[in-house]
């Protein structure tokens, strides 16, 4: 079972930097989004479902990962780390 724990949303781009590969986020918001954030060796990979469409994203960088994000997370939203 995986265990996971809320972090405040307000710490996301901090819990991006300091993602270790064996961790994930999950981001729920309220418009039914859900979002999915791992971490390789040279990049994050983004799985961002809403409805039936799910879309692929990567980046190199927290930042990029936060910028892609903003643009389909719509707040207010929910963060766990996993």
């Amino acid at each position: 079972m995986i265990e996971e724990r809320e972090i405040n949303a307000s710490g996301l781009l901090d819990a991006l930097a300091h993602l270790d590969p064996d961790e994930g986020i999950r981001i729920v918001d309220n418009c039914g989004c859900v979002s999915f954030v791992t971490r390789g060796i040279n990049e994050y990979t983004l799985n961002i479902c809403r409805d039936s469409d799910e879309k692929w994203e990567y980046a190199r960088t927290a930042e990029e990962v936060y910028e892609i994000l903003c643009r389909y997370v719509k707040e207010p939203f929910k963060v766990w780390l996993y």
